[in-house]
């Protein structure tokens, strides 16, 4: 892990010998490829100390030239970094305007800190900082990616019957995204091919059936898939296609267990939206049906009432 160090001294007075621990920061930079007007970017940076004997007042002073106004720090310009915390972490965010012109924007964002305590006299006033080195380029593309980090399958309750219709299990498939564009992206489609235990015999191929949530730009975040399925307990094996625009994101394998209905609690499995298109054709009929019914069982008695008058 990379650490970047700047040691400020400040005299105040002639001093007898005396030792400070270090501060420093990691990462040293704010560096970004592939803004574009209206984006946001946050880096995270975490300022170290190895000795946090006293509480210190940390200053933050922005210089990049015709970019600073878009640079805020979720503590402020000035905060405490408390006595026996080591790590202390920020938030520098980067809103690129509208008006913005494309280019690269370099700088640097210097973090000083200073005692709380009034030198005694006759003692040293040192000021510890660091630098962080800011390099954005701003790009009149936009770019539609992400990288996926980490996928996961929940097991489910097996789909069940309720009169005529039939309402799937549901899988939910996990993944963590790493948007790596400048626009918010979400999965185009996730596909699963469900086989048998050996992965030899092809039992059902299903479609997600959600809106999987967007990931906006430069976000890293967990989102789910939902699934149908119509296989009955058991355990299978699941050979997936995590679908962007353009191609294949990635595929892969992992094992499913179906388990009985009303075993997990916590899985409603699918409601209207995992019928089939027959049930819901049904449903959606009837329910016409009923609506033309009640209007008309009012506009008849509203005609009995007017002969009456």
């Amino acid at each position: 892990m990379k650490k970047a160090v700047l040691f400020l001294l400040v005299f105040f007075a002639l001093p007898a010998p005396a030792v400070f621990a270090g501060f420093g920061i990691t990462p040293p930079y704010v560096k970004n490829e592939s803004l574009t007007r209206n984006s946001h970017y946050e880096q995270k940076i975490i300022l170290v100390r190895g000795d946090p004997i006293e509480d210190l007042k940390a200053e933050i002073l922005i210089d990049v030239p015709n970019a600073y106004k878009w640079f805020s720090v979720d503590r402020g310009a000035q905060f405490i970094l408390p006595k026996g915390e080591q790590q202390v972490p920020i938030i520098v965010s980067v809103n690129v305007p509208d008006s913005a012109e494309f280019g690269r924007y370099k700088g640097n964002i210097r973090i000083t800190t200073t005692s709380l305590a009034p030198p005694s006299s006759g003692s040293v006033m040192i000021a510890l900082g660091a630098q962080v080195d800011v390099d954005l380029n701003i790009i009149d593309k936009k770019i539609f990616d992400f990288k996926i980090r980490r996928i996961s399958i929940s097991d489910l309750n097996e789909g069940h019957w309720f009169w005529w219709m039939y309402f799937p299990g549901k899988i939910k498939f996990a993944m963590q995204l790493e948007n790596t564009g400048n626009i918010s992206i979400t999965p185009s489609d996730v596909v699963f091919a469900i086989y048998d235990v050996t992965g030899n015999t092809l039992l059902e191929t299903v479609h997600k059936l959600n809106a999987i949530q967007e990931v906006k730009p430069f976000e890293t975040k967990e989102v789910i898939a939902e699934l149908p399925t119509r296989l009955p307990v058991g355990s299978y094996r699941i050979k997936y296609a995590i679908y962007k625009e353009g191609g294949v994101a990635q595929e892969g394998e992992l094992g499913l267990s179906v388990l009985p209905y009303g075993t997990l609690a916590s899985d409603a499995g699918y409601g209207f939206t995992g019928l089939s298109a027959r049930d819901k054709a049904i449903i959606l009929s009837s329910g016409t049906l009923v609506i033309v019914g009640i209007l008309y069982a009012f506009v008849h008695l509203y005609r009995r009432r007017k002969k009456k008058q």
